[in-house]
């Protein structure tokens, strides 16, 4: 079973998202990524979100945990500290082509339950978050 790691980032009322199309669906991830062999989860975490939307967090509480397609994803808070959200530089950006692209996404948490945001679970999860902040 190989780890994953998710951000959840909410800044002025939205959540930074990744807004994939891919195979003509369109739907939104948060972002992240497998953690490497030895590599610490947080520290993963730090990493993806510089490849996938160029800033760099600070990892926080993590709000949830979920076994999908035999990976264990873990969802944690966390905070902008440096950069400017955009494409990073992962592999993900190099591998695009017309039916399967990336693109860094604020969505308004108003907007979230109208929108396709995988895993749905995430949503009652980020609600709660909201009530709190």
């Amino acid at each position: 079973m190989q780890k994953r790691v998710r951000a959840v980032i909410i800044q002025d009322g939205k959540l930074l998202t990744i807004k994939r199309v891919k195979n003509n669906e369109t739907y939104f991830v948060l972002p992240g990524g497998g953690v490497e062999s030895g590599e610490d989860g947080k520290l993963a975490l730090v990493r993806e979100c510089l490849e996938e939307v160029n800033v760099k967090v600070i990892v926080g509480d993590l709000i949830y945990k979920q076994i999908f397609n035999q990976n264990e994803e873990l969802f944690y808070v966390c905070n902008i500290v440096n950069g400017a959200v955009g494409s990073g530089s992962g592999n993900e950006y190099k591998k695009m082509v017309d039916n399967n692209t990336y693109e860094p996404t604020w969505l308004s948490l108003d907007e979230i339950n109208d929108k396709t945001v995988r895993p749905v679970e995430i949503i009652a999860n980020i609600k709660n978050l909201k009530t709190k902040i």
